[in-house]
């Protein structure tokens, strides 16, 4: 950086610095004047109280409100606000204005110039506080105290150098962001978005591939969807990764099924590896890019991921690329997955229910699914099940299905079922006040008499009578 002449210099503080503080604040200053992108490169690094020089501070702080309004830099509108100011004389007049332009070494490095000034403001800021807390400790200060102070001062100091070397994105705002984004588009209108994960859930045993497969079948045989909506215009492929060694059974359930075997594709037999491989993704994304899905089945979270618990921290980190690789293909992965196993999602049991808190493992993996669809069984009587989004990040939850393995092994989709509505104590008083006034009027000794043999008290049938609006008569 560029010497100055003693008459250039600007009038100094107290205790001088090192040259090279001086050039540094003088290149930096005469660079932001020489070019408008060089103000804004430095802008971004330096501010005002970085300057040890006042001459340099007030320089810069008219540069920054000139900019902030808008106004283009030069040492001319620089020189008039400070004048303006009533500072032009602090600042060295026109003459040094002029002078910090003439001798600026090279424009393209403001930045050096700049994150020079920054680390001698740095510099001079722990010297500063070092000699307060020398001051102190000489003053007889407590040493716990000054020993605090000092870990305050350094803990600013290092949060700062960390702030300055991340590399933060600019901020936009959404309307801006807006421009970018294409409307979200569904395999499964409401169930199933492209370029999203989405979880299929369920106890074990309960149909989970049979489900997926009937989905898949959709696509590959242009079936209507089970909710009665429009399938596919074209038969499309189908990408089925089966991490449990099931290939013969797959195989066997698509001849049963009369789907379309051409237009499922798998790796061979033992190739292809699980997903926690390092190339496993890239690999991935190379099947999607020749095979071009319109879906990607993956037979089950569980063995696809080898080795790592459902609840292991690193669980997320491979959903997140995964998911990555969904939004770069554009692709809906389905990945099957298990619940765990409290009382009530039990398939041994009458009935259970599901939610997506029911998913096996850490809360991530739900939490990194656009789309969790849960099978369970609301109604002890009947054993069709419930296909059903239990969480749905971009749209209304759609209505449930019902779904049915017959004993063919065929899938059959059918109205959902419901959990039945246990009724209430008033509800059976009310229809004991039916049936035994259908007939005839009782008297209500009689009537509470026997309501009391069915156990129902005097309290709920009065309650219940008056919800009828029955009329009694002296």
């Amino acid at each position: 950086m560029a010497e100055r002449t003693a008459a250039t210099k600007p009038k100094l503080k107290s205790k001088p610095l090192p040259p090279q503080d001086l050039q540094a604040e003088q290149s930096t200053l005469g660079a932001m004047l020489s070019a408008a992108e060089a103000a804004d490169i430095a802008f971004t690094i330096v501010d005002e109280k970085d300057f040890y020089w006042e001459a340099h501070r007030l320089v810069f702080a008219a540069m920054k409100t000139l900019s902030d309004g808008g106004v283009p830099i030069d040492s001319g509108v620089v020189g008039s606000e400070l004048q303006r100011c009533g500072d032009l004389d602090d600042a060295g007049g026109h003459a040094y204005l002029m002078s910090l332009i003439s001798e600026v070494p090279v424009v393209q490095h403001v930045a050096v110039y700049a994150d020079t000034v920054k680390k001698c403001a740095v510099s001079r800021h722990i010297a500063d506080f070092a000699a307060t807390a020398a001051e102190k400790a000489l003053a007889g200060d407590d040493p716990g105290a000054v020993a605090d102070y000092l870990d305050r001062q350094v803990a600013k100091v290092r949060l700062q150098q960390r702030q300055r070397e991340v590399d933060a994105p600019e901020l936009v705002t959404l309307e801006e962001i807006g421009k970018y984004i294409e409307a979200q588009t569904w395999l499964w209108r409401d169930w199933l978005p492209n370029g999203y994960l989405a979880l299929l859930i369920a106890p074990e045993g309960t149909g989970k591939t049979y489900a997926a497969m009937a989905l898949a079948a959709c696509v590959t045989e242009c079936r209507n969807w089970p909710d009665g909506g429009s399938g596919p215009a074209e038969p499309g492929t189908v990408l089925w990764l089966d991490y449990e060694a099931g290939e013969g059974t797959l195989h066997d359930r698509l001849v049963k099924d009369n789907l379309t075997r051409t237009r499922f594709i798998t790796p061979q037999i033992g190739g292809g590896g699980d997903l926690t491989d390092p190339e496993a993704l890239d690999i991935l994304r190379i099947w999607i890019k020749q095979a071009q899905p319109a879906l990607v089945v993956i037979d089950s979270l569980r063995y696809a991921f080898p080795g790592v618990d459902e609840n292991d921290s690193r669980i997320a980190t491979y959903l997140k690329a995964l998911a990555e690789v969904a939004r770069e293909t554009g692709v809906p992965i389905l990945i099957i997955h298990h619940t765990k196993k409290p009382q009530n999602a039990t398939p041994g049991l009458s009935c259970f229910e599901l939610d997506a808190q029911c998913a096996r493992g850490s809360s991530t993996i739900v939490a990194l699914t656009r789309a969790v669809l849960a099978l369970d069984k609301p109604d002890p009587a009947d054993d069709t099940l419930r296909l059903h989004v239990v969480k749905a990040n971009f749209c209304r939850a759609p209505e449930p299905v019902g779904f049915k393995v017959t004993d063919t092994g065929q899938v059959a989709w059918s109205v959902p079922p419901c959990r039945p509505v246990e009724p209430s104590a008033r509800d059976e008083a009310a229809e004991f006040l039916r049936i035994e006034l259908q007939q005839k009027p009782r008297h209500h000794k009689q009537l509470l008499e026997v309501a009391a043999a069915k156990n129902i008290s005097r309290a709920t049938l009065y309650r219940a009578a008056k919800t009828l609006r029955i009329v009694q008569h002296k």
